[in-house]
């Protein structure tokens, strides 16, 4: 168990984490589609995006950061994770991921136990909660699950790079790895698929490094007003391919 979980509930605020419920949309309300419809054309106007599946793609970026990320940060630097289930994850209206941290359960991971630890961790995170929202996604918005699930991959592989160019241990580095090769590795089940969705698009220290562009577009570049003044993200496959 984290020594000074202050430590680590300061360092998750970096992820847009907040432990207090004030407003937004409950996660599992988006489960329906009429109201995950609603909630996408209000986000088309917050982020300036000319269609729903822009909006989308934003949204699944933005919560993969928020939810996913952070986990992964917390497996590496303190050894523990939230268990945020979807019924207690809600999006707030300022776009933080407000949990209700009194009910939301620690998952303390060893060396002894931490493969029995993550097929429940993920599997919360992934089988009933991503994969379900972006399920609803795709039907309300028509967006592709490809580009849904490279949103996440992208996450992960960018959080696990930055993790190594910080002064890790040799020990946080080869949690690294591991972490890494677990996700990669995986079959469905801990996504609640037949097969592992994000494999194909999971890179990490030199090979990310050498091959950093992604397969799928995910759309930035349709956003009408955006913090960078780019055509396309450095990452984009557009300017050399179509496969979007």
């Amino acid at each position: 168990m984290v020594s000074d979980m202050a430590k680590l509930m300061y360092d998750l605020r970096n992820f847009k984490m907040e432990y207090n419920v004030t407003n937004g949309v409950p996660v599992m309300d988006l489960l329906q589609e009429d109201i995950c419809k609603q909630f996408l054309q209000k986000q088309m106007e917050n982020w300036h995006a000319p269609h729903i599946v822009v909006a989308a793609s934003m949204f699944s970026k933005r919560y993969a950061y928020m939810a996913v990320s952070s986990t992964l940060f917390s497996l590496v630097q303190y050894h523990v994770a939230y268990g945020l289930t979807i019924d207690k994850a809600v999006y707030g209206e300022d776009h933080t991921l407000q949990i209700p941290l009194e009910e939301v359960d620690v998952i303390s991971v060893t060396d002894a136990n931490w493969e029995a630890q993550y097929q429940k961790l993920f599997r919360q995170l992934f089988a009933e909660q991503i994969t379900p929202l972006f399920e609803v996604l795709q039907k309300v918005a028509k967006v592709k699950s490809s580009v849904l699930w490279e949103n996440i991959a992208v996450r992960i592989n960018s959080i696990y790079q930055k993790l190594l160019a910080q002064d890790l241990t040799e020990k946080q580095k080869k949690k690294v790895y591991q972490d890494f090769a677990y996700l990669k590795n995986a079959n469905g089940t801990i996504f609640g698929l037949e097969e592992n969705p994000i494999r194909r698009y999971m890179k990490i220290g030199q090979e990310l490094e050498d091959r950093p562009c992604r397969v799928t577009c995910c759309l930035f570049h349709r956003l009408e007003k955006k913090k960078e003044d780019l055509t396309h993200c450095r990452v984009c496959p557009l300017p050399k391919s179509n496969n979007v």
